[in-house]
């Protein structure tokens, strides 16, 4: 299929033909934006060219009482759209705004990756950058300092403080939460290592023992905090009933080991060791 969003000049010759015929399709649309989304949608399928509608934004406005906010943000959306490709309106809007700084990171990052060995300890977290302007994947956290900006998943060199690899958190994609996302993150974030064989120190937002088995099959090894209320943790450890303070019990399966820590009476720290 040929490019979708055709170049302004040329329209030049026949926009007035275009604004009179798509002004009387869309006069036909309810105020609904997702309605004008299906419409737009069904005519990219049918192999008709998309018409630029900031170039009959005025008619559709007035014949059908959409907001010119909406019709400019749909007709960005069809300018924004590579060769080749169909518009997916089915995907948030969010996301093909994150094309730019995703097309850079693109690029960036093996960049990083090819010019740097890490050394043998890594850390896995997030990163909030502070930002307060209009950006359609700006984060709250209320636990950080300004709170504020855009969420960075990112894996640094623990000796060095060095950048290995990093990725934008966006938001979820569509209408479902994404699943197991800490141990996703951990398993994207130390793409490249399965050969040098690394300690990733992670927190307890990503720690799972689905991920200390996939960490040991790329022959790195695991350290992190996890959660007392993981269903693999075993009900000896968790429990508090009877342990004294500042005592430790240890846990054994296969090469993970599971530290439980008392530091107050009815109050214990779990420690998760996977050791490649």
């Amino acid at each position: 299929m040929d490019r979708i969003a055709k170049p302004d000049h040329l329209y030049e010759q026949d926009r007035s033909l275009d604004a009179e015929g798509k002004a009387k399709n869309l006069s036909r649309i309810p105020e609904k934006p997702h309605v004008l989304q299906m419409f737009m949608k069904r005519e990219a399928d049918a192999g008709a060219p998309m018409i630029p509608l900031s170039r009959v934004q005025q008619l559709v406005s007035a014949a059908t009482g959409i907001s010119l906010r909406i019709i400019n943000r749909i007709a960005k959306e069809g300018r924004e759209i590579e060769k080749g490709e169909k518009p997916s309106f089915s995907t948030p809007n969010k996301i093909r705004k994150n094309r730019k700084s995703k097309s850079f990171f693109e690029l960036w990052l093996p960049t990083l990756q090819h010019s740097y060995i890490p050394y043998e300890n890594l850390t896995v977290y997030e990163q909030l950058l502070t930002f307060r302007g209009r950006c359609p994947f700006k984060h709250f956290i209320p636990s950080k300092p300004e709170k504020y900006g855009i969420k960075i998943w990112a894996a640094c060199d623990s000796q060095a403080s060095f950048v290995y690899n990093c990725q934008i958190y966006i938001g979820k994609t569509g209408d479902q939460h994404e699943r197991n996302q800490g141990r996703r993150v951990v398993l994207d974030m130390t793409k490249g290592l399965e050969t040098l064989g690394r300690n990733v120190t992670t927190d307890n937002f990503f720690t799972s023992l689905d991920l200390t088995r996939e960490m040991e099959k790329k022959n790195s090894a695991l350290l992190d905090t996890i959660r007392k209320t993981k269903p693999e943790l075993p009900q000896e450890l968790v429990t508090t009933r009877g342990r004294d303070v500042y005592s430790t019990k240890l846990g054994y399966q296969d090469k993970a080991v599971l530290a439980s820590y008392c530091p107050k009476k009815r109050e214990n720290r779990h420690l998760a060791i996977d050791y490649a």
